[in-house]
């Protein structure tokens, strides 16, 4: 059954070409067939739009929260050569620059006062005056093939670290440029004496190359730096680790794993305050990781703790997110028309499906940090008034996808709750709870080893905390403990009911949802959707997960009929059992079945009432 969500609509669907936020995340640009435009992140409001007619774009790039663009021309149509660089001054509304190079521009990074450009195998910097007319070169650094553009600048005031692409495979260059200037304050305070500025000493200084780091054995295809620039953040081809790097140093301080299959990340980035980090990749998933070095949110294996004591692999001692969230796709289920293959192929997926390169992937998307105002900590005051300054701002994410969707997502609160305590107090695991830590187990099932389990989660370890034998698959029960088979299973739907709820709590929770990108909507408000269709469209979701839950339980039960049905000697059919035992399995299925059936109904209409209030 095909219950991917659909829209009929007479316009034509919003394709971004390119979306970036700035340093900050105060503002993000996003370029279209029919130009760009600037929009504040949040509150989620359109600052400027530029309509081009004769070409589009495949860099635009905000500096800071000024009035400044580096533009690339690209696409099918480009509106530059893709070998220049445009400096645009919005303001003017025109361009006032452009840096022409000899091979096509890979990637842009900026900061106050200077742009550093990479090309296929070096990365040339330069220093921007304040009237982007004055724009004169820096440095140019060599790197190794660097097709994807990889370049990264930190940007808070005082900072001067460049991260770029090692002349070797997977190997990260650090790159010390003269100082981020402050930032220019726009209302002086009254009756007060300028100050002249200090002498220039950028002409002067020379730019720094430290040790490089090896940071994998594959191709690089993320870099991200911090703010300050303390510690960078890579990723490679296979996509399944983001290694955190100290860059004074030279040193792993963190290895996070996304997940054991391949994926491509598209990015990563800081909180600014550098507690947190989140990543997104093509399987549309988003995932926040903590950064604590002492009662950290994220989770770990249960064998963790014995990696001091024997070899363990190091799928062990990752550490995975503690908060994620799954982007809504309209092709989420499976489709034929999605899988063609080649003439005379008789495997659906040995072909690649061709798709229009001017067409985004539904699960492409740039994520960046927010401070908000949470309501839930404002107070009232004597009048009976909420009093503005008791409110207490939270990091949230703003997600913008290549097809025009805003979210704003709050982090769960359970993962709150944990970083305010530091760690310490009970936290929830897989079925149970463990008292003064914060690790939940990963891919451990408990039912030992080689028992047959399917379900939506991480693979099942080959050791389970149920020790070796413990109701293992293909061993005959007791003669002591016939009833005890259908029994456990029931229990062992109540725990997997219990890890499902478990893993929900750790979604992220979609606090608004808006559209941008579309330009009959530019010319007013941002257009807005129906605000109950992403939640309609993960009740749908949560529907056929529930019933294909129902269809495996029952598989389940029919095992465990079968597994009596061997332990009992000379009886080979169900009739032969006596009635009462028949009764006890017939009763224990239609308790099981009947206790989720309820309360999956109970869930989704009370979901389905708070959506339609």
């Amino acid at each position: 059954m095909n219950l991917a969500r659909h829209s009929i609509s007479s316009q034509r669907p919003v394709h971004i070409l390119d979306a970036r936020f700035d340093a900050s995340a105060t503002i993000f640009t996003a370029s279209t067939h029919e130009g760009f435009a600037v929009y504040r992140s949040w509150p989620l409001e359109l600052v400027r739009k530029r309509e081009l007619s004769n070409g589009t774009l495949s860099h635009v790039l905000p500096l800071h929260s000024t009035n400044i663009l580096f533009l690339v021309g690209g696409g099918r149509s480009p509106l530059y050569p893709p070998n220049k660089v445009v400096v645009w001054d919005d303001a003017l509304g025109k361009e006032v620059a452009e840096l022409e190079f000899k091979s096509q521009v890979r990637g842009l990074a900026c900061r106050r006062g200077w742009l550093a450009i990479a090309l296929r195998r070096r990365v040339v910097v330069f220093q921007v005056g304040g009237s982007a007319t004055g724009i004169k070169k820096h440095a140019e650094f060599e790197t190794g093939d660097n097709p994807r553009g990889l370049l990264a600048l930190a940007t808070a005031p005082r900072s001067t670290l460049l991260a770029i692409a090692g002349r070797q495979l997977g190997h990260v260059q650090l790159i010390h440029l003269p100082p981020c200037p402050e930032p220019k304050s726009r209302n002086p305070p009254p009756n007060v004496k300028p100050v002249p500025p200090k002498p220039s000493t950028s002409n002067t200084y020379t730019s720094k190359s430290t040790t490089p780091i090896i940071a994998h054995s594959t191709a690089l295809t993320t870099l991200s730096l911090t703010a300050s620039g303390r510690l960078i953040a890579t990723t490679s081809s296979k996509g399944t680790l983001i290694r955190i790097w100290d860059t004074s140093t030279g040193t792993k301080v963190k290895e996070l794993r996304r997940g054991t299959d391949k994926a491509e990340i598209y990015g990563v980035a800081f909180r600014p305050d550098e507690k947190e980090v989140c990543v997104w990749s093509d399987k549309g998933t988003i995932h926040v990781f903590s950064l604590g070095v002492s009662g950290t949110s994220n989770r770990q294996s249960t064998f963790s703790p014995l990696a001091p004591f024997i070899p363990l692999p190091k799928y062990f001692e990752s550490e995975w997110s503690y908060a994620q969230y799954r982007i809504p796709v309209q092709s989420s289920h499976i489709s034929l028309s999605s899988h063609r293959p080649a003439v005379g192929s008789s495997s659906l997926s040995s072909a690649p499906v061709v798709k229009d390169a001017d067409v985004p992937a539904e699960e492409r998307c740039v994520v960046g940090w927010v401070q908000v105002a949470t309501e839930d900590h404002q107070q009232t005051n004597e009048n009976g008034g909420v009093r503005s300054d008791s409110a207490i701002l939270e990091w949230q994410l703003i997600a913008l996808t290549y097809l025009g969707g805003w979210y704003r997502l709050a982090l769960p609160t359970k993962g709150k709750e944990k970083r305010r305590e530091g760690g310490a107090g009970s936290g929830s695991v897989s079925g149970g709870s463990a008292s003064g830590s914060s690790r939940e187990s990963v891919g451990i099932v408990a039912g030992g080893l080689g028992r047959r389990v399917s379900g939506h989660g991480a693979g099942p370890s080959p050791l389970g905390p149920g020790g070796l034998g413990s109701g293992a698959y293909g061993s005959p029960p007791k003669a002591a403990s016939r009833r005890g088979s259908a029994a456990s299973t029931f229990r062992g739907a109540e725990k997997g009911k219990e890890k499902e709820k478990e893993k929900e709590s750790r979604d992220c929770i979609l606090q608004e949802y808006r559209r941008f990108g579309r330009w009959d909507g530019w010319a007013g408000e941002v257009i807005m959707e129906n605000p109950h269709a992403e939640r309609q469209a993960v009740l749908l979701e949560r529907i056929v997960k529930n019933t294909s839950k129902c269809t495996e339980m029952i598989l389940e039960l029919n095992h465990c009929l079968e597994e009596i049905l061997r332990a009992n000697s000379g009886v080979k059919t169900a009739a032969d059992l006596t009635t009462k035992y028949r009764k006890n399995v017939q009763y224990n299925l239609e308790a099981t079945v009947g206790a989720v059936a309820a309360s999956e109904k109970s869930e989704v209409a009370d979901d389905e009432s708070r959506a339609s209030g």
